[in-house]
């Protein structure tokens, strides 16, 4: 048997039609390989966009975490024995409202929060009476926030307010 032999005519269409070929798998090949290279771009995009919400979460998290420290500091430093109802009682008698407040104990026990609460009436006060009294309650760090402003309104003898407050605290 004889070996075929080509003419170089038929070498160069027969070279040319398997670079061609090859050019043609290169091509698509590559076509390929930018798409995936495409997709793996916006899936890092994507993961990286992920991850700064992870930071930005923790970092919200450590924040909250630090201030639930700092209120059981305060918490601590006030002392076990701190009851809503006297220092209310303390803050009346010192801006001598006795005569005209009525003080009244209401515990509000949560599941989650144990918290004492207090409701003050206080009737004809002035404008300046009653801001220095809240003030001495808020400038205690004894944690005392006003739950419900029930009633502010002139006293039925113009002599000045009358208002019904709601204050609460964390237990000890």
């Amino acid at each position: 048997m004889t070996k075929p032999t080509l003419s170089s005519r038929e070498k160069k269409v027969v070279l040319t039609a398997i670079a061609c070929m090859i050019g043609i798998v290169v091509y698509f090949s590559g076509i390929k390989l930018n798409q995936n290279l495409r997709a793996s771009t916006s899936q890092l995009e994507a993961a990286e966009q992920r991850l700064d919400e992870v930071r930005q979460l923790r970092a919200v998290i450590l924040s909250e975490r630090s201030g639930h420290k700092a209120i059981q500091d305060l918490i601590q430093a006030r002392g076990v024995r701190f009851d809503l109802y006297t220092f209310v009682d303390q803050c009346i008698r010192k801006h001598e409202l006795q005569d005209r407040a009525t003080l009244q104990s209401s515990g509000s026990g949560s599941s989650k929060v144990d918290l004492s609460a207090v409701r003050i009436q206080l009737q004809n006060v002035n404008m300046e009476e009653l801001t220095d009294f809240l003030f001495t309650l808020y400038d205690s760090n004894n944690l005392i926030a006003m739950q419900q402003l029930n009633s502010l309104r002139p006293s039925s003898n113009n002599q000045g307010l009358d208002c019904d407050i709601s204050f609460i605290a964390p237990k000890g």
